[in-house]
């Protein structure tokens, strides 16, 4: 996906002023940046959420002259606090995610429902599919969600805060899932506050007062040096064996 000299406002306030940014296929960019940058109204204008000037790219053409049944069977949102029918079982939660390949009215079909227990599994989440959604923790409840959006196998998802409430285990199989996702050639954009864990990613859009002041690969010493910068050098980026965390200043 790419974005292009896109601006977007909520009410009077302009959230997003002149946006550029490139999102390449089959590689998961985390996107990162103070309270207030513009990350998830980005994410937002990316899934069609939100009206905006400029241009919005999927695949090579314009996302607005898609389809809607096309479009959501290629993109898939995971917000913030999604809401859900909270007498749902998970498993039913999960099905929601076949809705776009399923024709009018029509009965869930085997590979429906095999692309419904691959999600629930792969998110560990099989085990509570009969609970309704009121009766999971809030953890718990964020897996289905996720497990929602992998249901769509769709060819990219968008994710805006997807490890809030999951604890340390589960936000390290939500990773596994993320770059077998990638393995399997899916793009993946994700807002994240734990930017230790943004820095697992492949590529990485710097975000402050509603633009993007870097764009990088995760691994490079320019990044790093973009990413301290833009959180007034509050923090700073080191190594742990092969990977890259963040310190506090």
């Amino acid at each position: 996906m790419s974005v292009e000299a896109v601006s977007a406002s909520i009410g009077r306030a302009r959230i997003l002023r002149d946006v550029n940014a490139r999102f390449r296929q089959g590689r998961w960019t985390s996107v990162v940046g103070p309270n207030g940058a513009g990350k998830s109204t980005l994410l937002k204008v990316m899934a069609c959420l939100l009206p905006h000037s400029g241009r919005v790219t999927l695949l090579g053409k314009p996302v607005l002259e898609w389809s809607r049944r096309e479009r959501s069977q290629t993109l898939v949102w995971l917000g913030q606090n999604e809401a859900a029918a909270e007498d749902l079982a998970a498993y039913d939660v999960a099905m929601l995610g076949r809705i776009p390949h399923q024709g009018w009215l029509a009965a869930p079909s085997a590979e429906d429902h095999a692309a419904v227990a691959r999600a629930l599994c792969a998110t560990q989440a099989w085990v509570f599919r009969d609970r309704s959604l009121a009766a999971l923790s809030g953890g718990e409840r964020q897996r289905v969600l996720l497990a929602r959006a992998l249901a769509s196998e769709a060819q990219v998802i968008l994710m805006d805060e997807p490890l809030s409430h999951l604890d340390p285990p589960h936000q390290a199989d939500w990773l596994a899932t993320v770059r077998a996702l990638v393995a399997s050639g899916t793009t993946v954009v994700s807002v994240l506050h734990e930017i230790s864990m943004a820095l697992h990613a492949d590529d990485m859009v710097i975000m402050a007062d509603g633009g993007v002041v870097y764009e990088g690969v995760c691994g490079d010493t320019t990044t790093h040096r973009a990413l301290e910068a833009v959180f007034d050098r509050r923090i700073t980026v080191t190594s742990v064996g092969e990977h890259w965390i963040t310190l506090p200043n």
